[in-house]
């Protein structure tokens, strides 16, 4: 089992194209044929604004951060509050709404045709069986992991390449978000 630590703090920020908000890119990887297997980045929601079209990518957001908002997916309304995870095609118009106050929201994005993931919202320690890739970021709180002597502070987010069946354990307290990605195509390797 390969593990990474990466600090979500040292993600340069860029802006959106329309200027309504703010992205960090913490991690990106490919499929060989130069899909997108899966990118996590941290948003800044800082106005009523329209999200990009995606097609062909499935979209996972958290609010980790503010009041929230409501995004407006096609002919819902769904409200975006903290720590409850909302999934969203990449294909459908996606604006959000009533934007109380700057919100910052955590963003899992696959290509359905590579890969899935599963985001859940974890309070305090777990052990389970690892995904192909997986991903553990701190919200609030301190954690350690099975293969890290040091303390994971809010910010920090672990990255899990598995071996068969491996089983990865997380104690502490706190909140945090776990996404498992598995790949539609289990013989296609990632870069």
């Amino acid at each position: 089992m390969a593990v990474r630590l990466i600090d979500a703090a040292a993600a340069t920020a860029m802006p959106w194209a329309n200027g309504q908000g703010i992205t960090r890119e913490l991690v990106r990887h490919e499929s060989s044929e130069r899909r997108l297997l899966c990118r996590l980045s941290i948003a800044d929601v800082i106005a009523p604004s329209r999200f990009s079209k995606l097609p062909g990518i499935d979209r996972h957001l958290i609010l980790i951060e503010g009041l929230g908002f409501e995004l407006h997916i096609a002919a819902r309304i769904v409200p975006v509050i903290p720590f409850v995870p909302v999934s969203f095609s990449g294909d459908e118009s996606v604006s959000a709404a009533r934007v109380a106050s700057p919100s910052r929201d955590f963003n899992v994005m696959v290509d359905r045709q590579v890969a899935r993931a599963d985001v859940s919202v974890q309070r305090g320690g777990f052990e389970h069986s690892t995904p192909y890739l997986g991903y553990y970021y701190v919200v609030e709180g301190t954690f350690s992991t099975q293969s890290a002597e040091q303390r994971l502070e809010s910010g920090a987010l672990v990255e899990v390449f598995r071996e068969p069946f491996p089983t990865f354990r997380i104690s502490g307290s706190g909140v945090l978000i776990r996404v498992a990605i598995s790949l539609a195509d289990a013989g296609k390797p990632v870069t």
